[in-house]
């Protein structure tokens, strides 16, 4: 055999091999439709580019269980691993131009929901796998049972562990935010908080259980602290659960008051060291500033109750004390009048009489 025959010989090996699928051994896995739900059937579509005839093994598994296994060289070709499981799958085969796989899901259920995969074994060649998770979307539904809880002191400077959960039926894309509201600011607003923990645990009813574990520490802002937690699920709907909290240690500053201002217990609005410069009137003695009394008339008589003088003292201004004059000029006045009047009188009734 000379070199020319060897070649034509190697190279009419690897077209064989080429033709036969076996040089190639893609595999894929495929969930129609893509974003499966619980109203309709689905279906998982296992393909390779090997060809049938060099297949040694093709199953499809749903997490851990084995559902099938197809096997050219046994009968029946297909291998159920249960045979109460055609109650609920129905297979299909393609083995034309590629091998297909495919197991319809007749009445899909929430357990249905999990990781399929295609394992596939050929002559002369490594297994090999392929997978895909199945969510099932259930459109318009809310999260479920959301609470919120908390752990700790509620005082100013304490920490505060709040725990938010509840149960959705999308694991994907979903959110868990929390809120509060005091009396100082009753707009809803978010709290900035350090996450500590967030898991999901997928439950028997179908539905999972999301949480999330939170810090949070109480200021002097938080007097009638409400707090809130929203989960956001599927579709954007969402459901929240509220806490309130009575925080100790609150001393909370009003607008325009400094922190050193102290009430005097006095219920006005000048508590001020000196609340006489501010016209502040209602103290708690109640005693009227000195500017303002007005002294009483001295009563009338004499100076029997003034203490004595000693000579060379300045003359006391007595003007203030002076009993007032009493102005007579028009008492006489008046008399004079009067006397004239009654001359008149009498002069004017002597002439009638003569």
């Amino acid at each position: 055999m000379n070199l020319l025959e060897i070649l034509l010989l190697f190279c009419g090996f690897f077209t064989v091999l080429i033709v036969s699928g076996v040089s190639s051994q893609d595999l894929s896995i495929v969930v129609d439709p893509p974003k499966p739900s619980l109203s309709q059937s689905i279906f998982i579509n296992c393909t390779t580019d090997v060809m049938s005839k060099k297949i040694q093994s093709f199953s499809i598994y749903r997490g851990k269980e084995e559902i099938l296994t197809f096997d050219p060289t046994s009968r029946p070709r297909v291998q159920w691993s249960d045979e109460s499981l055609k109650d609920h799958f129905t297979f299909f085969k393609d083995l034309k131009k590629q091998t297909t796989l495919s197991l319809q899901v007749k009445n899909p259920v929430c357990t249905d929901g999990n990781i399929y995969k295609c394992l596939l074994s050929a002559k002369n060649k490594d297994p090999k796998e392929a997978q895909e998770r199945v969510d099932f979307y259930v459109p318009g539904q809310r999260p479920q049972d959301v609470t919120l809880m908390y752990k700790g002191k509620p005082e100013v400077g304490g920490e505060l562990e709040l725990n938010c959960t509840g149960k959705i039926t999308e694991i994907h894309n979903y959110t868990i935010i929390f809120y509060k509201r005091t009396e100082m600011n009753t707009q809803i607003t978010k709290i900035m908080a350090a996450v500590k923990d967030e898991k999901s645990v997928q439950l028997d009813d179908c539905t999972t259980m999301v949480t999330k574990l939170v810090t949070y520490s109480p200021t002097q802002e938080d007097k009638g602290l409400e707090l809130m937690c929203r989960i956001t699920g599927a579709d954007r709907l969402s459901s929240d659960a509220m806490q309130v909290i009575d925080v100790q240690g609150l001393f909370v500053v009003p607008t325009g008051i400094t922190p050193d201002h102290v009430p005097d217990g006095d219920g006005d609005d000048m508590d001020k060291d000196n609340e006489m410069d501010h016209d502040d009137k209602n103290t708690d003695d109640n005693m009227p500033d000195e500017s303002t009394v007005v002294p009483e008339p001295e009563p009338e008589g004499s100076d029997e109750d003034l203490e004595p003088k000693t000579e060379g003292e300045p003359k006391e201004n007595k003007g203030a004390k002076e009993k007032p004059k009493t102005d007579t000029s028009v008492s006489e006045n008046s008399s004079g009048m009067l006397r004239e009047y009654c001359l008149l009188i009498f002069a004017t009734a002597l002439l009638v009489m003569v």
